[in-house]
């Protein structure tokens, strides 16, 4: 009888000492699913320039469930904010929970040439377009940055590139702008980023 309680005692302790770890929960299909749902929202938010209603949605869907793009838009929320360290770190919490998530790369890209990091601008632009070579938004960007850095050659082509894949009015206007000063019409100015 003694062997027995002190068996069951043994199995008990086991029980406890099992309940008491920290469960890793993964989110299911279904949170995963309605985190998305939010993330759409706060990007229509964000568009809209509403980025405090963006946030809250963003905010919300890392709540539901943890995904990759709901950190890249807090970190956009942020970027636009002119908050360029909790952009960058938003971002990079992106990476960390999906590195197959691409469009934070860009997004890095973007944030390093606002501030002036020009090795780290073009090295995310490049990985950015190894990953994605039809993300119309990093080529304009890139092309942007082309355009700042090493002339307007370079620019024309990424713009041409970023053109074949959607007729987005902004890589329009920059084309424009960009054949505007090439026929020595207009002084070099910034082109717009997308």
């Amino acid at each position: 009888m003694k062997k027995y309680c002190f068996l069951a005692a043994l199995i008990m302790s086991g029980f406890v000492q099992v309940g008491c770890a920290p469960a890793v929960v993964k989110p299911d299909f279904a949170a995963k699913q309605k985190a998305q749902a939010l993330v759409d929202k706060g990007t229509l938010a964000l568009r809209a320039g509403e980025l405090e209603k963006a946030a809250a949605a963003y905010s919300v869907a890392t709540e539901v469930a943890p995904i990759a793009a709901a950190y890249d838009g807090l970190g956009c929320v942020a970027f636009m904010d002119g908050r360029y360290r909790q952009a960058e770190s938003f971002y990079k919490k992106a990476l960390e929970l999906d590195e197959n998530y691409y469009d934070v790369l860009g997004n890095l890209a973007l944030l390093y040439h606002q501030q002036g990091k020009d090795k780290l601008a073009r090295r995310y632009y490049l990985e950015a377009l190894k990953k994605q070579p039809d993300n119309y938004r990093v080529r304009n960007n890139y092309a942007v940055f082309l355009y700042e850095k090493i002339g307007p050659y370079n620019a024309e082509i990424e713009l041409k590139k970023a053109l074949s894949l959607v007729e987005h009015p902004v890589i329009v206007n920059n084309i424009n702008k960009l054949r505007k000063h090439q026929n020595g019409k207009g002084k070099k100015r910034r082109n717009s980023r997308n």
